[in-house]
């Protein structure tokens, strides 16, 4: 089975969810930039591999008497069992995902090569 490829900054996608936050009836989530941490003994490309990324959706929206609901949320995507060449550290891979009970996400999409030499 060929490596998954690996994670750098930019291939992790903050994408918003659907679900409104209670008690609210109809309103919108945005997502913060996503902030990483990096990996920086192993690079792609001259680029330090991700280890983790964390992401603040905020709602605003309204209940049903039309009174503002606004608050936010965390997801945190960290490392699975890709590691790279048998190291201690994880490092997130192409597929790897985090969602919150509303649906905000955070998802790896990722052609990067996992090789080494």
């Amino acid at each position: 089975m060929a490596p998954r490829a690996v994670a750098c900054e930019g291939d992790v996608a903050a994408v918003v969810g659907a679900t409104p936050l209670t008690p609210a009836k109809s309103g919108t989530w945005t997502a913060d930039p996503v902030r990483h941490g990096r990996y920086e003994h192993v690079r792609v490309g001259g680029t330090p591999v991700v280890v983790e990324a964390r992401c603040v959706f905020r709602f605003s929206g309204a209940d049903a008497d039309g009174k503002a609901v606004v608050g936010d949320e965390e997801v945190v995507l960290t490392a699975g069992a890709t590691v790279w060449m048998g190291g201690a550290e994880g490092v997130l891979a192409h597929g790897d995902a985090a969602a919150s009970p509303h649906g905000n996400r955070l998802e790896v999409v990722s052609a990067r090569p996992a090789r080494t030499g």
